[in-house]
């Protein structure tokens, strides 16, 4: 699944120190519908049918942590984002790229999937690209400087 720079609602931000009232007579706020690319894709997924509201804040705060602790990164990473997640905007994976100080990072940008890519229609494409940066990652330093990936960015 596509991982969030910050909370995708700006509501969950504005409300956040609320919440802990809030979630006494509001429990659950409502999901948007799936976004599978691939419907049978989602068949047997597991799902929230709503987010808790409390869960919210616990997302405010994970996150706030999160972007704290980017820059303490030294490690190659991968970044995997679908253009078409509904839940967590593109844009979202440019900051945290931003964000992040290690020399070798990568954003693979997923044309036919919705928020859980490793799952959805073009979740092959995903591990291939994965075993591609892994096996790129393992002969670096031996065979000299990383080769950038085709449809990557950084």
């Amino acid at each position: 699944a596509s991982t969030p720079h910050s909370p995708p609602d700006p509501r969950a931000r504005l409300l956040h120190p609320l919440i802990p009232l809030l979630s006494t007579v509001w429990r659950y706020a409502a999901k948007g519908p799936p976004d599978w690319v691939d419907p049978q894709a989602g068949v047997g997924h597991l799902d929230y049918p709503a987010y808790p509201l409390r869960g919210v804040r616990q997302l405010n705060l994970l996150l706030a942590q999160m972007r704290a602790r980017l820059a303490e990164i030294r490690a190659p990473v991968l970044l995997i984002h679908s253009r078409a997640d509904q839940g967590v905007p593109p844009e979202h994976a440019e900051r945290i790229l931003e964000d992040l100080t290690t020399q070798n990072k990568k954003l693979f940008r997923v044309e036919r999937s919705g928020h859980v890519v490793v799952r959805d229609a073009a979740r092959q494409q995903v591990f291939q690209r994965i075993s591609q940066f892994l096996r790129q990652v393992a002969d670096g330093p031996q065979g000299g400087p990383t080769p950038p990936m085709a449809g990557s960015h950084g």
